[in-house]
């Protein structure tokens, strides 16, 4: 890694696992909470598990953090001497390991709560084995992933261009979170529960996946290739 983009991937590391860790943490206090008032009524079946708490909310704050991806970060790190180039592989590697990094704590939290609850004598509706944890864990990767990239893809649109055409990496965005939610079928967590489900291979899935990330990230170089600094 060169060193430039080495300090922009520091940059954007640091401060967005920092709000990361703020985010796991309110979801296991939600998550807590929820189970405790659950519990209090004498419930012994739990129908969801902290997995499916974070799955749910994680892809959402990823897109939040692309979409901020531009504006002031851009302009501070451009103002450094960074090229954009080194903005966009340094940020791009960032994205990939937090969203590796959420994927395993979630992971690592649904484990411990399997065992607390085991301890108490509740049980989980959910059912846990090792290959559904395996495709839950890949999907929620690349999910999250694709989440980030489609979020700075809307914020680059609407940084670069007038609003009418922001409007339409909006509708691209749509699109490509339905062909990810098509795909992954009920393997994944689907964004958009109206369209139809597929069962496809695992591995079409995530080739398609991965495809999906890859023409959003060269869209996204395209639009912040030569695009002008606002200061």
């Amino acid at each position: 890694m060169k060193k430039k983009e080495q300090v922009v991937f520091k940059h954007i590391f640091n401060d967005y696992m920092t709000w990361s860790i703020w985010f796991l943490s309110i979801m296991v206090l939600v998550h807590i909470i929820s189970v405790t008032a659950i519990s209090y009524f004498g419930i012994e079946s739990i129908s969801w598990s902290i997995l499916g708490t974070i799955s749910q909310a994680a892809p959402i704050f990823l897109l939040i953090l692309g979409i901020m991806n531009m504006g002031g970060i851009l302009a501070y790190l451009t103002s450094n001497g960074v090229t954009r180039r080194d903005y966009f592989v340094g940020t791009s590697k960032a994205a990939v390991f937090i969203s590796f990094i959420l994927a395993v704590v979630a992971v690592l939290l649904l484990l411990i709560e399997t065992m607390i609850f085991t301890m108490f004598g509740w049980q989980l509706i959910e059912s846990i084995t090792v290959s559904g944890l395996f495709i839950t864990f890949i999907s929620l990767v690349l999910r999250l992933t694709l989440f980030f990239f489609i979020g700075w893809l809307i914020s680059a649109g609407f940084y670069k261009y007038p609003w009418l055409i922001g409007m339409l990496f909006i509708v691209i965005g749509v699109f490509l979170v339905s062909v990810s939610d098509f795909v992954w079928g009920d393997q994944g967590n689907r964004t958009f529960e109206f369209l139809p489900e597929r069962d496809l291979p695992m591995l079409v899935a995530i080739i398609v996946s991965f495809i999906l990330i890859a023409v959003t990230m060269w869209i996204i170089r395209l639009v912040t290739k030569h695009i002008r600094v606002k200061v």
